[in-house]
């Protein structure tokens, strides 16, 4: 029998999720990002696959009959890498990634624009030598100022800032900052920093441009695959078993 590649998705995972700065839930107009959210131990797929399932998911989610067609033939759905290493689909370039992954959790944002996100798990780590080597003067002094409290927070704006960009750590993380007195800034460069809850001891932060954010708000999926809107501008699914089906 031939393999059909199949994903699953379990009613929607987190009433929690938020946008920074008081952004204002609205209801889905089914035209925005989705974010795909996993236990690893449930996903035994490689990092190529599950973007491909994730892919498909919001393909057929968004009715992008021909894209999920596509999606569905591996060698269709090939993932090559830029210059820089940022991953894109080689067959289908209107279709828009990232994937990040932390602890035991894995989460991908999938859109038809470039989009940036990263999730990290709150880790043991010397945070100050870090953050005095590798971010902007500013948010060291923030940090600083602040126990090294919001470490993490600052870590995924950084990182999902340069994921849209496609610059890399080390193509000038130093270069810019994501902080001023009052947090984590929703805004960097015309791009929109939005901190999303991703459960005890976990910080995850998605960037887009400026013009895709209008807010947060929820999606649920039914076990059948089927959409239940509330879906929206940024929607959230917790995947159970992303697998291939036999």
């Amino acid at each position: 029998m031939e393999r059909e590649e199949k994903y699953y998705a379990d009613a929607y995972i987190d009433s929690r999720a938020s946008a920074q700065s008081g952004a204002r839930l609205y209801p889905d107009d089914g035209s925005g990002v989705i974010i795909y959210r996993w236990d690893k131990k449930n996903a035994p797929l490689s990092s190529d696959e599950s973007i491909a399932l994730c892919a498909r998911g919001f393909a057929e989610t968004r009715g992008l009959d021909r894209v999920a067609s596509l999606l569905a033939d591996r060698e269709k759905s090939l993932i090559g890498r830029d210059a820089r290493g940022k991953p894109f689909f080689e067959a289908i370039p209107e279709i828009r990634f990232s994937l990040s992954h932390s602890g035991d959790l894995a989460a991908c944002a999938v859109y038809n624009e470039p989009v940036g996100l990263d999730i990290q798990h709150h880790v043991v780590c010397d945070k100050e030598a870090i953050a005095k080597r590798f971010f902007h003067q500013d948010e060291y002094a923030y940090l600083k100022k602040r126990g090294f409290e919001p470490f993490f927070d600052v870590w995924t704006a950084k990182e999902s800032y340069v994921k849209r960009s496609g610059v890399g750590i080390f193509g000038g993380f130093k270069r810019f900052c994501v902080v001023d007195d009052d947090g984590v800034k929703s805004q960097v460069n015309g791009l929109s920093l939005i901190r999303v809850d991703a459960g005890e001891k976990y910080s995850m932060c998605l960037c887009v441009a400026e013009r895709s954010r209008s807010g947060a708000s929820f999606s649920e999926r039914s076990r059948a695959g089927v959409s239940r809107a509330r879906s929206g501008n940024i929607a959230i699914y917790q995947l159970v078993n992303l697998q291939y089906n036999e």
